[in-house]
């Protein structure tokens, strides 16, 4: 089973929101940061029992919006993104740059080039994970490491 197709479904994902200039960007990142208030504190609170910790990866982390409020709130040190949309990883670019951060952001499958060992924590949200198993045979099993 080849099923990579399904890779290129969020390409135009935020395609209008990256058109948008500085100002109004500005604001949609800003409600962005906010959505993320719920899954910020769930990983805060219960995932990491209010401990800090360095390296954290998100598997289709889309615009960034998680790994940035983790950041400005210091619960991690470096954040890295692995997303499949190229739209979505400029405008995650965008944000890094409008909040002056280092976050990496990886246009690609994360199956191909992934470095688990080094993360202290590894975050997929939504549906990301139910898109892995029908990519290919053994798919599911990769994404374990």
């Amino acid at each position: 089973m080849d099923n990579t197709d399904n890779l290129f479904s969020y390409d135009n994902v935020e395609s209008v929101q990256l058109s948008l200039k500085d100002n109004d960007l500005q604001a949609y990142l800003e409600s962005k940061l906010e959505s993320a208030r719920f899954n910020l504190d769930f990983i805060r609170d219960t995932v990491l029992k209010g401990q800090n910790i360095n390296r954290a990866i998100e598997i289709g982390g889309g615009n960034g919006k998680l790994l940035f409020a983790l950041l400005n709130a210091g619960i991690i040190d470096i954040g890295e993104n692995y997303e499949i949309s190229r739209n979505r990883c400029e405008l995650c670019k965008r944000f890094a740059k409008m909040l002056n951060s280092n976050i990496s952001i990886h246009n690609e499958n994360f199956l191909n080039n992934i470095d688990g060992e080094k993360a202290d924590l590894i975050i997929g949200v939504d549906i990301v994970f139910q898109l892995v198993s029908p990519l290919y045979n053994d798919a599911e099993n990769d994404a374990l490491f």
